[in-house]
């Protein structure tokens, strides 16, 4: 039902990003007052940034009904995170984020889809830097005793913000769950079974009002 829906809405979505495009650039052309058009076109991006909007939704849809196979190769955890960090920061100029991790030498390398662990962690940091509001987000990289007789990886995002209220906890990978307006609630559900898929782990470890830590664990490359 999810993958037809996501089919039937993009095609008229596909018409009106068209159509608004087009009228941009007729407005651009037929109005001389420049004020009136600056006006016109801020309208048309408003419809442009909800088109936007619900191809977002419909693309994470499909991701979550139709997922793809993960490609499990052997990654250096530290180069990934770090690219996460990288596009946060492009995203958000005002985040504040340290990363501390294990020595190169300690820290082995992991079995991962880079993808899906790239979007997993952009996806932490992403809500802890919003849920900071300003505030210092960390990220945390260690090598961890072994689980079920494997070494792991752990990365803990570490947030300031006013913590997950008690009955907000429990729900907080349910899909399309949200406690923000325009969030859309999969990201969270899509990384736990991103996670689970690659053989690793998604927790909320700790949030109170000292903040939140959010806690992957990711199985060490033989």
């Amino acid at each position: 039902m999810a993958a037809w829906l996501a089919h039937r809405i993009n095609n008229p979505l596909g018409a009106i990003s068209g159509n608004s495009q087009l009228l941009a650039r007729r407005l651009q052309q037929d109005i001389g007052d420049p004020e009136a058009l600056k006006s016109y076109l801020r309208h048309i991006e408003a419809i442009q940034s909800q088109i936007e909007r619900c191809a977002g939704i419909t693309s994470e849809a499909l991701s979550f009904t139709r997922p793809r196979e993960p490609e499990l190769r052997k990654l250096d955890v530290r180069d990934v995170v770090a690219e996460a960090v990288e596009l946060v920061q492009y995203a958000r100029p005002d985040s504040r984020i340290t990363l501390a991790a294990d020595d190169k030498r300690r820290l082995p390398s992991v079995k991962a889809d880079r993808e899906w662990l790239a979007r997993t962690v952009f996806e932490l940091l992403s809500n802890a830097v919003e849920a900071s509001c300003g505030g210092p987000v960390s990220v945390e990289v260690e090598r961890v005793g072994s689980h079920r007789g494997r070494a792991r990886v752990r990365v803990r995002v570490i947030d300031s913000g006013p913590g997950i209220p008690a009955n907000v906890l429990p729900r907080v990978f349910d899909p399309f769950f949200s406690t923000r307006e325009k969030a859309r609630g999969l990201g969270l559900t899509l990384s736990l079974e991103m996670m689970q898929r690659m053989g690793g782990s998604l927790i909320v470890e700790k949030s109170d009002r000292s903040g939140s830590v959010f806690t992957i664990e990711i199985p060490v490359w033989k």
